[in-house]
């Protein structure tokens, strides 16, 4: 029960802070904290723990989106991705394990992005590819360490 209520709490602090970042700093800057928190969950706990996160982070993310759904399927798309590359690239108690395998699932993140954006017949224009490329994954990935030392921090109080 407190594993539950520690992801739910994490999801909206991520969202956020995901949130005033993108209004304060500006779009070109914008880290996937949720999808940080999602590798995070899927990695340490199961992946029930990373579908929690993705169903609320997506509920989150599309209540101010247009299309609702969009950022759910995206999520669910990273749990399957995360899942699938726990068992060839991360390494228990490895960081730079982590941080590679949260490099492949954001790469999953903007492909299914990508297939979803495609598939409503949206327009997909060369600066969304540059924002997803560079802001999405570069930044991102600058930030992942100091947050997953923060996540396991929390995740060990937690257990005990």
């Amino acid at each position: 029960m407190r594993k539950i209520l520690f992801l739910i709490l994490a999801c909206m602090v991520c969202f956020i802070f995901e949130f005033l970042i993108f209004n304060y700093i500006g779009p070109w800057v914008r880290p996937s904290l949720v999808v940080i928190l999602l590798v995070f969950a899927t990695v340490f706990w199961n992946v029930e723990s990373g579908i929690l996160v993705a169903v609320l982070g997506g509920i989150l993310e599309d209540s101010f989106g247009a299309s609702f759904g969009f950022n759910m399927v995206a999520y669910g798309f990273c749990v399957l991705a995360t899942s699938f590359f726990n068992d060839y690239i991360y390494q228990k108690g490895s960081r730079i394990s982590l941080v590679i395998l949260l490099f492949f699932v954001l790469v999953a993140n903007i492909f299914a992005r990508f297939v979803l954006m495609t598939m409503a017949d949206q327009a997909i224009s060369f600066s969304m590819v540059y924002r997803g490329i560079f802001s999405d994954i570069a930044v991102t990935i600058l930030i992942a360490n100091l947050m997953f030392n923060g996540l396991i921090r929390c995740a060990l109080k937690l257990s005990v």
